[in-house]
């Protein structure tokens, strides 16, 4: 079973340097999206200490997956290097210094769970190898498996709120939850939500299922971290109504609903259209969900 903890300690398993020679870089903070927090997995003495002869001979893969990656980000990569004391960072572009600052003779591989980024785009036309995986779908495994047998959830309970939604932060990306809060409002004493301000909701809420709210509440409004963006990147957010066994509409980009259903998934096109997954503009698309 993977999980947040475990799931780079595999990755460097098959793929590190006793296996493939490659050096694999994630955050140490679980969750940060500053690239100076970018360290090692696997801390080795020879890896320090015999750069030049070491390191000519290693690969590189950054595991850039808990976030979405923003390419304005390589611009601190000029102070990852000045914590690293390698290079002179004026020498170089914040491209040039996203492969010499990692310390390999090699393009780094690029490991991330995005789908239609012009982020990753760019960075594969500098030579990057991008590699895609569902980083979110692996670790939920091991957030939800705990609920699989509880009473609450598996029962039928009369609802007294026809929607749930949660939304904790309104900031970044995410900004867009205004809005559909607002456009929302005739309805609101039809949803139970958390967005007052009266409920203290911490960091990993969206990795945590409250079973009161699966037994009083029908139909779950995920408000995904991307939505006003081609870009797709579907996190833990989308698991929770389906552990809950609740139908959801999804607030994403679009072809989010086409992406979760390709690892086999069902959706709800049954009950409801389903036709703004396709809808690439985004006020459009907000609409009609």
């Amino acid at each position: 079973m993977f999980s947040v903890d475990n799931f780079y300690d595999f990755v460097d398993s098959h793929y590190g340097i006793k296996k493939s020679k490659n050096v694999l870089w994630a955050f140490s903070t679980h969750g940060s999206k500053n690239i100076i927090d970018l360290n090692p997995t696997h801390i080795d003495n020879q890896l320090f200490n015999d750069q030049i002869g070491y390191f000519a001979t290693l690969g590189c893969m950054v595991l850039h997956d808990q976030e979405p990656f923003s390419i304005t980000s390589l611009d601190t990569y000029k102070g990852f290097l000045q914590k690293n004391k390698k290079l002179v960072a004026e020498l170089f572009n914040p491209k040039e210094l996203l492969n010499l600052n990692l310390f390999t003779c090699s393009w780094p591989i690029w490991c991330h769970s995005e789908q239609n980024s012009p982020d990753v785009q760019e960075l594969e036309e500098t030579g990057i190898i991008g590699c895609h995986y569902f980083w979110h779908g692996f670790v939920a495994r091991d957030w939800f498996r705990h609920w699989k047998h509880h009473a609450d959830i598996n029962a039928q309970h009369p609802w007294t709120k026809r929607f749930l939604m949660y939304c904790r932060a309104v900031d970044g990306d995410r900004e867009y939850r205004k809005s559909v809060i607002e456009s929302l409002a005739s309805i609101r004493d039809q949803i139970q939500y958390n967005w007052d301000g009266n409920n203290l909701v911490s960091p990993d809420f969206s990795a945590k299922i409250v079973p009161e709210d699966s037994c009083t509440t029908a139909i779950q409004i995920v408000l995904e971290t991307i939505f006003n963006n081609e870009k797709i990147y579907i996190t833990e957010k989308i698991f929770k109504p389906i552990v809950m066994r609740q139908p959801f509409v999804l607030f994403a980009a679009p072809g989010a609903l086409k992406y979760l259903r390709s690892y086999g998934f069902q959706t709800f096109d049954s009950i409801w259209d389903e036709s703004y997954d396709d809808e690439l503009d985004h006020g459009i698309r907000s609409e009609k969900i």
